[in-house]
């Protein structure tokens, strides 16, 4: 009840709408006007305790409840809002809009009433200032960036994703500013950490905006290198991995392409396999169940074939492989074959997965 008064203290709140925030199921509660009442003044005599004054801190007027607004009160929530709106004002030169906005984001330090989060009310205001977290690390991003101040945008934004990890706007501020500095290879790790972040965590794919992003950080790593044993030791992987080859999508259709225009010139037999998660009735498991199943059947894939098989997430229930020098039956055998140690090592009778294979066409 006081995280409620606080929150919306310079409102004056009706006693049915604090009896519906704090009792949804009235009948429970039997007597819920004499139950406020008791609860306010059990309220008003804790924040005496705590203050060691006489003061109400919560007044009663004409049925109505509130927060004694002329106390002195400082509310992190009212200052981030305050210094949000003062820095989107026009008329506002660049450096006090960031100076304004770099000032709210300090007093942004997560999630609203965290530990209330579960309580209707605080869900719909945790979002509102979520939103207005977001764009404001990404207003101020961009007029760091026209200022060059590509360190700042480093802290702000890396803060930002530890808050809120799926904003991909947000982590695309962050690889711009470490291309802009020169730091290529952080750019292409945390590119490479989003893309497993979502396949992982919310079994999607990035966007086409950002993974257009891979392409500037290739462009700005490779500056002109006469020496072939430095290129070669860049194209190597950066550990030798047993197992097939774990690819982005992108990265799978051009290993695709690439095969399928030798095929006419080598003739080689090469299949491509797919494995889909389903439940026993061929839908869509749950979202925690199809995360787990999809987890444990990618490793099953990747040490099950060989090193120069490739595989890709299709979709949130669907792998990919490339199977060279196979035949059709073979390849059945192999796609089998990992079903069969997914069936050993994780058997799950809510999980399904079923296979085809089909043979690849020239080019």
């Amino acid at each position: 009840m006081i995280e409620y008064l606080l929150a919306h203290r310079m409102s004056d709140v009706s006693q049915e709408t604090l009896i519906n925030i704090l009792w949804e199921d009235e009948e429970e509660c039997g007597d819920p006007y004499h139950a406020l009442k008791n609860l306010i003044y059990r309220a008003r005599k804790t924040l005496k305790e705590v203050f060691g004054d006489e003061r109400d801190y919560i007044r009663f007027t004409r049925g109505t409840y509130a927060w004694d607004r002329s106390l002195p009160c400082q509310v992190d929530a009212e200052e981030f809002e305050r210094l949000w709106k003062e820095a989107a004002v026009k008329e506002l030169d660049n450096d006090r809009k960031i100076d304004k906005y770099l000032q709210a984001l300090d007093w942004y330090q997560g999630d609203f009433l965290p530990k209330s989060a579960a309580e209707s009310w605080v869900i719909s205001k945790s979002a509102y200032y979520a939103s207005l977290y977001n764009e404001c690390v990404l207003k101020v991003s961009s007029l760091l960036m026209d200022a060059r101040r590509y360190h700042d945008v480093i802290a702000v934004t890396q803060k930002a994703v530890k808050l809120y990890p799926f904003e991909e706007s947000i982590h695309q501020m962050l690889i711009f500013a470490y291309l802009n500095i020169g730091k290529q290879s952080k750019a292409l790790a945390h590119y490479e950490f989003v893309i497993d972040l979502f396949r992982k965590e919310m079994n999607v794919d990035i966007t086409e905006s950002l993974r257009s992003l891979h392409s500037s950080i290739v462009d700005s790593q490779n500056a002109i290198e006469t020496d072939l044993s430095v290129i070669k030791n860049d194209l190597k992987e950066a550990c030798s991995n047993n197992g097939a080859f774990y690819c982005d999508y992108s990265i799978f259709k051009n290993i695709y392409r690439l095969l399928a225009r030798s095929m006419m010139r080598t003739g080689q037999s090469i299949h491509i396999g797919l494995l889909t998660i389903t439940d026993p009735n061929g839908d869509l498991p749950d979202e925690n169940i199809l995360k787990d199943a999809k987890d444990k059947l990618r490793e099953c894939i990747i040490y099950s074939l060989r090193k120069g098989d490739a595989v890709t997430s299709y979709s949130a229930a669907q792998f990919v492989v490339i199977l060279p020098l196979t035949t059709f039956e073979n390849g059945e055998r192999v796609l089998s074959r990992i079903v069969e140690r997914y069936r050993i090592l994780y058997g799950n009778k809510k999980v399904k997965i079923s296979t085809r294979v089909n043979n690849m066409d020239p080019t």
